[in-house]
């Protein structure tokens, strides 16, 4: 078995599993049922809660659904970017939430939870990579 022919279920699996995770957080949020309605209170206090997580949980749905559907692939995951650079200012608007004894080597459960959006940002990178080297190879090869 070859690279490519590995590549050829590799990266849609991957979209598959990155839009089941989307799918997943933004039916959660907008449901509310998961802890990220505390956590994001005590993050962005100055959204309006119930407002900002439907929002945040509706944009996680579009994307998903787009990544599922393999539409619009590259500009979902440049705004699933976006939503994910937000995430991660939350390191920097608090700070004690998810690092213990303010140490950054230890994360908190919420730290934790925070920290795994870096394999989501690097699977929407290969996601990218892969949606751009193929319509570059497509146009090269006609």
């Amino acid at each position: 078995m070859n690279n490519q022919h590995i590549l050829k279920w590799a990266v849609p699996l991957l979209r598959v599993a990155l839009a089941t995770i989307l799918l997943w957080f933004g039916l959660t949020k907008v449901l509310d049922l998961g802890a990220f309605s505390s956590l994001n209170s005590s993050i962005f206090s100055f959204f309006p809660d119930p407002i900002f997580l439907s929002v945040a949980g509706v944009i996680e749905i579009i994307v998903g659904l787009c990544l599922l559907l393999n539409f619009l692939t590259r500009e979902m995951i440049v705004v699933l970017w976006f939503q994910m650079a937000g995430v991660l200012l939350s390191f920097m608007l608090n700070p004690s939430i998810f690092f213990l004894h303010n140490n950054t080597f230890f994360l908190t459960v919420e730290g934790e939870f925070v920290i795994k959006n870096l394999l989501l940002i690097a699977s929407s990178v290969m996601l990218f990579a892969h949606t751009s080297s193929r319509r570059t190879h497509s146009r090269s090869s006609k």
